[in-house]
């Protein structure tokens, strides 16, 4: 189990003072266990100390995710600022808006690269989406359930700054499957426990469509803006053109050539 989770656990169960542990990300987990643990005795009094703590924790996730750099699916770059308000914006001006967050990871040379992706649909019309990638060392989440919970860590943190914007998350996607054959699905009730216990309700594979949105920004610094539209837009109704689907360029050439060629041999 990841460090965060170790932490909240002897917090709550040994009464250790929440400990100190510079240039580490807290987790929302690890502030709503000590938010808990604040909480019990003294008729729901929470100690002054403990309560210090618990803004320590909240202020560096806060720097944390706002720290991160956003971008939008096309790659321009965005502060969190601009990414909250563009997001209650579509809240605001289109109808039943959805928003969907997602993280995946990918390993390279030593290294993981995390994606975050934060997805606005709204149903039955297009989407958009943004997202940020962070990288760190591959000896700090060194198998795959370290890595697993790295990735709802950060959705979440994402997913509860945006909350306190007053932003509404539909789904917490997680990048666990439910596929007995498949190495995450030993984790899902992990990691499926962690979103639920931060209050917020998930998808998991093949339904977590939003960790493909974070897949593609996670495997490269690259834009691939058609296909993972495709995969946000897939959650609206596809509309075909009257007609059927428009032939391409390369089709319609390659008709007029092979009509050129039957009209030369007809002669």
């Amino acid at each position: 189990m990841c460090i965060y989770c170790l932490l909240a656990v002897a917090v709550a169960v040994g009464g250790l003072q929440a400990p100190c542990v510079p240039g580490v990300h807290r987790s929302g987990a690890y502030r709503r266990v000590l938010a808990a643990v604040d909480m019990r005795g003294s008729g729901g009094q929470a100690s002054s100390s403990r309560a210090g703590d618990s803004e320590m924790v909240a202020t560096a996730i806060e720097h944390s995710v706002h720290a991160w750099r956003w971008r939008d699916g096309t790659g321009r770059p965005l502060t969190w600022e601009e990414l909250v308000f563009e997001t209650k914006r579509e809240e605001v001006t289109r109808e039943e808006v959805q928003v969907h967050i997602g993280c995946d990871s990918a390993v390279s040379n030593q290294r993981v690269t995390f994606a975050i992706a934060v997805c606005v649909v709204s149903v039955g019309h297009a989407g958009r989406y943004f997202y940020a990638r962070i990288e760190q060392s591959l000896n700090s989440v060194p198998v795959l359930q370290t890595r697993l919970l790295r990735e709802v860590e950060l959705a979440l943190s994402a997913a509860q700054e945006l909350t306190n914007h007053g932003v509404n998350i539909r789904d917490v996607h997680v990048d666990s499957n439910t596929d007995p054959t498949c190495a995450s699905t030993a984790h899902t009730k992990l990691l499926t426990g962690y979103v639920a216990a931060m209050g917020f309700s998930f998808l998991v594979k093949p339904e977590a469509w939003a960790n493909f949105v974070a897949d593609r920004h996670s495997r490269g610094n690259v834009h691939h803006v058609r296909k993972t539209m495709l995969a946000i837009n897939g959650q609206a109704a596809k509309r075909q053109p009257e007609g059927g689907r428009k032939k391409s360029t390369t089709s319609r050439r390659l008709a007029r050539r092979s009509k050129r060629r039957v009209g030369a041999r007809a002669g």
